[in-house]
């Protein structure tokens, strides 16, 4: 039984360890990763393509996830009226600003994109889904820190984070705090763009619709 669960445990060890920016990994480099010997995760790396949870080029010798994430992510997708909601929540931001629209959630000292509408523009903000990011830069990873840290207080009552050029040289943004339920902190909602087109903007307005729809997001993040 322990086998069996030390087996699971390193599947899906093996499974996490593909982001947004480490989209393809050695052997070596899933070795480094995962805590078990080189036969077992030879092993379950076998089965895992076998299965179409991952797949290998044979020329670079990587791995890389496989078709069948993308049908599981289908189901998910397609059985969730949340991720529905929240997509079209993001959609109004985007067709009011034309500009990239972000959900992040906080995940211990990052914070990971979960949820993204890119802006239609040729030049715009670019985020993977997935993408993590640090907190202490940013709009939105600063609205997050604000929530706790006595010395961003102004940023907290502001209930709004903005950003110039900190994070990527050239782009902005504009963040307000997202909440569950139960008043719990989940991530943030952001809009990022060049800065000199957020600039541009009637930023009072998009505050204010940052803050109406993350508002309106907290009945719906726990389906994330």
């Amino acid at each position: 039984m322990n086998n069996c669960k030390s087996s699971v445990e390193t599947a899906l060890q093996i499974i996490s360890c593909f982001t947004a920016q480490d989209i393809d990994l050695s052997f070596d480099e899933l070795m480094m990763r995962v805590d078990n010997t080189k036969e077992v995760v030879s092993g379950l790396l076998e089965i895992l393509c076998s299965e179409g949870f991952l797949s290998k080029n044979k020329a670079t010798e990587r791995y890389r996830l496989g078709s069948k994430m993308l049908e599981t992510a289908g189901i998910y997708i397609a059985g969730n009226n949340g991720y529905h909601h929240i997509w079209q929540i993001l959609d109004s931001i985007k067709e009011i600003s034309n500009e990239t629209i972000c959900l992040y959630r906080r995940d211990g000292d990052i914070r990971r994109c979960v949820m993204r509408i890119e802006s239609n523009s040729p030049l715009r903000h670019t985020v993977t889904i997935g993408q993590t990011m640090p907190l202490d830069k940013g709009a939105a990873g600063k609205i997050m820190l604000a929530q706790t840290d006595e010395n961003l207080s102004d940023i907290k009552e502001a209930g709004y984070a903005s950003s110039f050029g900190e994070r990527e040289a050239y782009f902005a943004a504009l963040a307000a705090p997202v909440f569950d339920e139960t008043g719990e902190l989940f991530g943030a909602l952001s809009i990022s763009g060049p800065i000199e087109r957020i600039r541009e903007k009637d930023k009072s307005e998009i505050i204010s619709e940052l803050k109406k729809h993350a508002k309106s997001l907290s009945s719906l993040v726990n389906h994330l």
